[in-house]
This record gives C-alpha cells, structure tokens and sequence, in this order.
C-alpha cells in the first residue's frame, strides 16, 4: 500500500484537518481526530478519501495553524481560534469535574454509611 505524505492545514482539540491529494473529492478537507493533542508530530492514518484509498502521513509542524477550521457547502472556509479556546476552556472544566478529593477523615463511615466527596 502507497503511502503519501499530506501537511496538516490546522489542528484544534478535535481534529486534524488536512487537504485532499485526489483532484476528483468534492470534500477537498478531510478531518482526522487529534485526541486533544496540539503538538508537532507525525500522524499515519487511513486516507478518508474515496477515491485515494491509501495510508497517509499527515505532518503537524509549526506551520500547521492551531484553530477551528469550519468548512461551508459553497467549499468556502474560515479559520477561528476562539472556538479553539472554547474548546479548551470546556476541555479544563471536564477536567476539573473530574478530579474528586476524598477526605482521609471520611473514610472512617460513619454509622449512618455515608461518604462525603468533595469536588475540588
């Protein structure tokens, strides 16, 4: 199977964006997950393309602009790093929510059995 080489166009918390190699694709950008990694890297990955069926590598480096990239019927596109930083604010907040602070006091239950769970 061919390999080819493809530049990411952007990245944001979601997904990698990157152009079409087939000059036959109505979608000319295809988005890949990213997983919420911003960071300069090489990515191999299935092409997404249906008429270019082949495993690309998809380069991330400092040229690849971090935004939201959202693409329009009319095959227009606009860039946009606020939606980058709401997505990572909600990132933080999911974060936050997560994290559970258990006092070593309570685990001593008390004969009621209730476990009091502070979220920090």
């Amino acid at each position: 199977m061919k390999r080819k080489l493809v530049q990411a166009l952007a990245i944001d918390y979601d997904y990698i964006y990157t152009l079409c190699c087939s000059k036959y694709c109505k979608h000319h950008i295809h988005k890949y997950g990213s997983a919420g990694d911003l960071s300069d890297r090489m990515e191999y990955r299935c092409s997404h393309c249906r008429f270019d069926r082949c495993e690309i590598k998809i380069r991330i480096d400092e040229t690849t602009k971090r935004c939201k990239v959202n693409y329009y019927k009319n095959k227009s596109i606009t860039l946009s790093t606020r939606a980058l930083k709401y997505q990572r604010l909600k990132i933080e907040k999911k974060n936050k929510d997560k994290s559970i602070v258990i006092d070593s006091e309570d685990l001593n239950m008390s004969p009621t059995n209730h476990l009091t769970v502070r979220f920090d």
